[in-house]
């Protein structure tokens, strides 16, 4: 694994799971709870979404190793599955379902695992983000160090963001935080077809 490897894996996660936005939705489901639980809410959603990304990237590497897919394969189906959230972001039907969720489990004493940690944080992109990370290190085995790495340097981020959110919310209005989303899903956009080419790359069917 190399740094520039790390560092696109870590950055992939993070667009997808748009800490900024999270840290919003957070206070609304925590609206009115104390500073310290909202805290521990944070630490165990974050705990539980990065247990969920790492047994689903472990499982990953086990599947792969005993069913006869490609890895060009793999890959052109995980960009895809990016692809559509890069879509959502862009368009911001993302950002709306997390608003729905939010208003919807608003009374909720507890929303740690639901809907904090699932499905808002470990949403299809993010799981198919995770996969991808662990599709570069082969689905082999000595690349699990490599996968968890940047599952934790990405929930750890997204995690100081949470316990950050309310100095967030001071700084910066939601209407921006809606167009940080749609350029990120643009950003996403792109990384999404890379990763659909060099799957189409791998099974010989582009020019290098």
């Amino acid at each position: 694994m190399t740094l520039a490897e790390f560092a696109y894996g870590t950055t992939l996660l993070l667009i997808l799971l748009d800490p900024v936005d999270l840290a919003f939705c957070h206070l609304g489901l925590t609206d009115g709870v104390r500073r310290a639980i909202r805290q521990r809410i944070a630490v165990r959603a974050c705990l539980f979404a990065f247990g969920a990304l790492a047994v689903a990237a472990i499982a990953s590497v086990v599947a792969f190793a005993l069913l006869p897919v490609a890895p060009g394969i793999v890959r052109i189906g995980l960009g895809l599955v990016i692809l559509r959230a890069a879509l959502d972001m862009v368009s911001g039907r993302a950002n709306a379902a997390r608003r729905a969720l939010e208003v919807e489990y608003s009374s909720k004493q507890d929303p740690a695992m639901m809907p904090l940690a699932t499905p808002m944080i470990c949403s299809p992109g993010v799981l198919a983000g995770g996969l991808l990370v662990a599709a570069g290190g082969g689905f082999a085995p000595a690349g699990l160090g490599y996968v968890l790495g940047v599952l934790a340097a990405a929930i750890g981020a997204l995690l100081a963001m949470l316990i950050l959110a309310r100095l967030v919310r001071a700084a910066i209005d939601r209407a921006w935080v809606n167009a940080q989303s749609r350029f990120l899903g643009v950003v996403l956009v792109v990384l999404a077809i890379q990763a659909i080419y060099d799957g189409l790359l791998a099974l010989g069917l582009t020019p290098v």
